[in-house]
């Protein structure tokens, strides 16, 4: 059996916000007018490994992680934890 990526606490936010966008009929990657306004912003572009990086380390995985259809997402090969790159 593979390790699922979004296990425990963050895999429930992870299925929460996915569940929210499909509801809400937002589209995925795309912050409204209102949310732009209240100061939100987007933690991943939907296209590029741009904000994050490997926990203590300075890069990005070499392996492990993929951009697809606008998703990331964990291949379960070694690519390690990420984090963002701002705090918050």
């Amino acid at each position: 059996m593979e390790k699922s990526c979004l296990s425990g606490s963050f895999g429930a936010f992870a299925l929460l916000l996915a569940t929210a966008c499909l509801v809400s009929g937002a589209a995925a990657n795309q912050l409204s007018t209102e949310e732009q306004a209240a100061g939100w912003r987007l933690l991943f572009d939907g296209q590029t490994t741009t904000g994050w990086r490997t926990f203590k380390k300075q890069t990005f995985p070499a392996k492990g992680w993929a951009v697809q259809e606008g998703w990331l997402h964990c291949l379960g090969k070694g690519g390690g934890d990420i984090i963002s790159e701002p705090q918050f």
